[in-house]
């Protein structure tokens, strides 16, 4: 220690002001203290002002020896597209890189968009395509559609494109679908119309319309000619499959919408009606108790129904039969015992007389369980 005026220091804050002799020094009793604090303060500020030097730890540099994708945008807008006419595009892509650049899939976000054949190899500083066509829904107002790219630039593996565009509906056509019902072989709604108008500024002609399905008989009115028609359809028999689709098509004196097409659906309703129209047996359990599958049987005939003498066609399953509501609606029940399993694709009929001379035995199918397994493989494969 060293004493100033009869004050210690340590020899140390001394040593660090680097002027004062490591003896004793003494000066007046007054000046001491100042001296003293002083040459404290000193060593102190110098020592935390003194720079400290630290090393940091260097940045990897990246690999330059990589592919790199490089689109000039990622959006691209159609404009104003007509609804229901497809619109066509290409987004081009270089490679910035130094390896070959592999386009390894291109994933758009709904089925009305799709791709085309686009470059899958691009060598170094070389250019690709990806082209698309855009079908829109006929609608009006503004769309965006989302692409996926996935490749194997390690900095943008995968990327997001977009696809933009105003819809606009040249004509209207109300309603867009035309939907028969058949009890039997008779249709419910036996003519259905829809309503064609026109925006377009040039008055637009319709020529006779077109069916390629002989059971539909279509005709065309002009209400206002050149911007409003109207279609009518008239069924004139039931279709023999249970249910048909078919498409009306107008051509028309337009060359930005040459034909409009109107579709038409028909499904016919059994007169005896099983709800669901195939029974799919339970998957087997470990529960003591049987396992249970039902279907419901409509009556939509003008007279009460009599159903007896259920049957399953697959050895060891019960069926019991209950009349919900007398000649009108009936509850099939079929129970499969514990444990209980069937072939695989094995197949079935539930058969039930009726009191109906048309129609003396309803047949319902009977399929075997899902397999939960392949169902629960196919959700995995879909969600990655």
């Amino acid at each position: 220690m060293i004493e100033i005026g009869g004050s210690t220091m340590s020899r140390v804050g001394y040593r660090l002001l680097g002027f004062l002799p490591a003896h004793a020094v003494r000066c007046p009793a007054g000046a001491a203290h100042l001296v003293n604090w002083t040459c404290l303060i000193v060593a102190l500020s110098a020592e935390a002002q003194t720079p400290v030097s630290r090393t940091k730890d260097p940045k990897p540099e990246p690999s330059a020896s990589v592919p790199s994708i490089q689109f000039p945008t990622n959006v691209l807008d159609f404009g104003r597209i007509v609804g229901g006419m497809v619109a066509h595009c290409t987004f081009t892509f270089t490679n910035s890189g130094k390896q070959t650049l592999e386009i390894k899939e291109v994933r758009p976000s709904c089925g009305c968009t799709t791709v085309g054949g686009w470059t899958h190899s691009v060598a170094p500083g070389a250019a690709g395509v990806i082209p698309f066509a855009l079908t829109p829904p006929n609608m009006d107002g503004p769309i965006s559609k989302s692409v996926r790219v996935l490749s194997n630039d390690p900095a943008q593996s995968e990327l997001s494109l977009q696809l933009t565009a105003t819809v606009w509906q040249a004509v209207d056509i109300m309603p867009p679908l035309l939907s028969f019902s058949f009890m039997g072989h008779t249709p419910t709604n036996p003519v259905r119309t829809v309503r064609i108008t026109s925006k377009l500024a040039e008055p637009l002609q319709l020529r006779p319309p077109e069916c390629a399905d002989t059971n539909f008989q279509a005709e065309l009115k002009a209400l206002e000619p050149g911007r409003v028609y109207e279609l009518s359809v008239r069924p004139l028999s039931a279709p023999s499959g249970g249910s048909s689709a078919v498409a009306v098509k107008l051509h028309t004196s337009s060359a930005e919408i040459p034909v409009l097409t109107v579709n038409v659906m028909a499904i016919v309703v059994p007169l005896i009606e099983a709800r669901p129209r195939s029974v799919v047996l339970p998957a087997p359990t470990l529960r003591s108790r049987p396992a249970m599958a039902t279907v419901t049987v409509f009556n939509h005939l003008d007279a009460p129904l009599q159903l007896s003498d259920p049957e399953v066609s697959i050895p060891g399953i019960r069926v019991y039969l209950q009349e919900v509501q007398p000649g009108q609606v009936f509850k099939v029940a079929l129970a499969c015992p514990p444990g209980f399993k069937i072939a695989p694709g094995q197949r079935g009929q539930l058969i039930i007389k009726t009191s109906d001379p048309q129609n003396p035995k309803l047949v319902i199918p009977i399929l075997p369980p899902p397999d939960l397994a392949a169902i629960t493989l196919r959700q995995i494969k879909v969600s990655q």
